[in-house]
């Protein structure tokens, strides 16, 4: 039986660190079961130059915009058709274009699809906010395409049945693994004597609020905080040019997933102020490495983390600058979200029992009429308590 493993949109970000833990072992359980494979990758970024076994076939996808459309919706699918592929696992994004005979699975993550209701939109403005609005919907169209879904958490799994009129019965949920590139470190003990580490590991999109950042940093600016950013000064400025004037903000640039450790090692909080998430890798990475958390007031947020994190309004910089003072004032506090961390952390699902539960829906959904059946529903519920 002949499948495509498709990580051809993976080109930076959570992605290449989703896909470079999870790409090779479920290539691995679907060998050992009998099934050929093809895997279609980017043709830059890190998983353009990954090494795989020797028997599996290999699909690049074109980097230019236009060839890419060409080659997914007019070459690809042809060449599943004369290749008689039977599925398309998608390991992260929004699936491909594919024949009517030809099942598709999609693992998806992007909280952009199921939040029309977020106060992202409404930062958008003009021409942008169309852009945006039309790329949202192409990426809805083509998650419409697949016959099964794979959400990382009930929360979202539940909204894209809602905004994206999905059917139930054909979705499941299942949480994450954490990062291999980090070591688990006993929950930190806080005695913050010296000056506070808040690390933010992001992009700089609008959904990243990194301008609502920069207006709490002008705020604690003269107290005892250094805030670290994975961003270059360029790309940080060209957000807010006056991040420029300030001395509080250290700029790390783009950090390679194999680097992680030494920036968790010399952080003391880790801070997501993201308006959309689906399930965050700096959270788990934030467990793992035993740190407390500041996150984004979302329910997401609170969905996932729960009493590891300390929430604030990010578009409300004097209010949350002033709890971010409070909150790093007592250690006892940020003690306990890094315990509390060690808690969900346990709770995730592991590597290897991830691989096993999506081999379980590719092998029941292969036993599937997709003209006929359904999805055998395969529930694991993110559970916080």
């Amino acid at each position: 039986m002949h499948w495509l493993i498709d990580a051809g949109a993976i080109k930076t970000g959570g992605g290449v660190q989703i896909a470079l833990n999870r790409l090779p072992l479920l290539i691995e359980a679907l060998l050992n079961k009998g099934y050929q494979l093809t895997v279609l990758l980017p043709s830059t970024g890190p998983l353009s130059s990954l090494k795989l076994d020797a028997r599996i076939g290999l699909l690049y996808s074109p980097d230019n915009w236009l060839a890419r459309i060409f080659f997914e919706y007019l070459q690809l699918p042809l060449w599943m058709k004369t290749r008689n592929i039977k599925g398309i696992y998608s390991v992260f994004g929004f699936g491909l274009p594919h024949p009517v005979s030809t099942l598709s699975i999609v693992s998806t993550a992007n909280a952009t699809t199921c939040y029309p209701d977020s106060p992202y939109w409404k930062k958008l403005k003009g021409i942008n906010y169309l852009k945006r609005k039309l790329y949202t919907h192409l990426r809805q169209s083509r998650l419409k395409l697949a016959d099964y879904w794979v959400f990382e958490t009930e929360l979202m799994r539940q909204r894209s049945v809602k905004h994206l009129n999905i059917p139930l019965d054909k979705t499941c949920a299942i949480n994450p693994s954490p990062t291999i590139f980090l070591i688990d470190r006993p929950a930190k003990h806080y005695e913050l004597s010296g000056k506070i580490q808040i690390t933010l590991l992001t992009g700089n999109e609008q959904h990243k609020n990194i301008e609502y950042l920069i207006d709490i940093c002008c705020i604690l600016q003269h107290d005892n905080i250094q805030f670290n950013i994975s961003l270059t000064k360029e790309q940080l400025e060209s957000v807010a040019p006056k991040a420029k004037y300030l001395h509080n903000i250290n700029c790390l640039g783009k950090i390679p997933p194999d680097q992680l450790q030494s920036i968790y090692d010399t952080t003391d909080i880790l801070m997501n102020l993201s308006e959309l998430e689906s399930f965050s890798n700096n959270y788990m990475e934030a467990w793992k490495a035993g740190l407390a958390q500041i996150c984004s007031d979302r329910d997401f947020a609170r969905y996932i983390c729960g009493e590891s994190a300390f929430y604030i309004e990010p578009l409300d910089p004097t209010e949350s600058a002033k709890k971010i003072r409070n909150i790093i004032s007592q250690p006892s506090e940020l003690n306990k979200m890094a315990t509390n961390g060690k808690y969900l952390l346990d709770r995730l699902t592991r590597p290897k029992e991830y691989i096993a539960k999506t081999l379980d829906i590719i092998r029941s959904s292969s036993r599937t009429e997709k003209t006929k059946g359904t999805a055998k529903q395969f529930y694991i519920p993110y559970n916080k308590n």
